[in-house]
């Protein structure tokens, strides 16, 4: 998530990964991806 944020995009994170969303949120995602289709559906806008 730092790394997206300091470098001016948008960061999307999974919640079916290591943190949980409420972590991801406040590491600075702009989006949580519960699913593989959520993320496909937020990386093909």
């Amino acid at each position: 998530m730092k790394m997206a944020v300091n470098a001016g995009v948008t960061a999307i994170g999974v919640s079916y990964g290591h943190a949980s969303a409420d972590r991801l949120f406040a590491a600075g995602a702009s989006h949580v991806a519960n699913d593989f289709d959520e993320l496909m559906h937020l990386l093909l806008r």
